[in-house]
């Protein structure tokens, strides 16, 4: 099933809950950031996808019904069943209002993972920042799904190889995971890239040596602004 990232501004917190799995099966948890609409909680090895799980903050008595809908390395991320007043009231005392959040607002700038070994995009960082991006920089492809989680993620770049691995797997995954249009590109000045299989998945293979890393930038931004008309 593809899942669309959410879209309502995220807010770092750290509030201890209770997850209940089952009845008579309560975990303890902290809840790392939180939305209008869902959250994520820390850890996760007791839950699979689409679990069912009830939410219980320490500091109130209100539950939530929460829908797991991702499980990272690190903990879990939940979509909130139907809410009342009460529910939102709780949930608002966690996320500033409109007025209050200027400075969240240069956080929640939309983010390019760049999936890389180190150093090896220096140039590419500069003109996606450049170009409006907050750029966030994963040198191992194990932490890539958990970083997607974490972060509003609107595009991913990532080298053929990283740390010696072939990225396609994980790329599959991200392509199958997201949205249809959610754009993943191979940025490689390798001649042995199966570029045609990576394109078959709708995966964007661009060369070193014919596009630029401003050029590469701006196909990105356009595409990115064509999403969001």
């Amino acid at each position: 099933m593809q899942t669309e990232r959410r879209r309502h501004a995220r807010v770092t917190v750290e509030v201890d809950v209770d997850v209940s799995v089952q009845i008579n099966k309560t975990h303890c948890g902290r809840v790392t950031d939180i939305s209008e609409t869902g959250l994520f909680v820390e850890p996760g090895n007791y839950v699979k996808k689409d679990d069912f799980v009830v939410i219980r903050f320490y500091s109130e008595k209100i539950m939530f019904g929460a829908t797991v809908r991702r499980v990272a390395e690190n903990g879990f991320g939940a979509e909130f069943g139907s809410m009342n007043d009460a529910h939102r009231k709780v949930i608002s005392r966690f996320i500033p209002k409109p007025k209050q959040a200027k400075v969240s607002l240069v956080v929640q700038m939309p983010t390019v993972m760049l999936l890389c070994d180190g150093g090896s995009h220096l140039v590419l960082t500069r003109e996606l920042e450049k170009a409006g991006f907050s750029v966030l920089e994963v040198r191992s492809i194990d932490k890539v799904i958990s970083s997607m989680e974490r972060f509003d993620v609107v595009s991913v770049v990532s080298d053929y190889m990283v740390g010696g691995k072939d990225t396609f797997s994980v790329l599959k995954e991200i392509k199958q995971e997201q949205m249809r249009n959610f754009p993943v590109v191979i940025y490689s000045g390798r001649y042995d890239v199966p570029h045609k299989k990576f394109e078959e998945l709708g995966i964007q293979f661009y060369s070193k040596s014919t596009t630029t890393p401003k050029n590469l930038a701006s196909y990105i931004k356009k595409g990115f602004s064509k999403e969001n008309k």
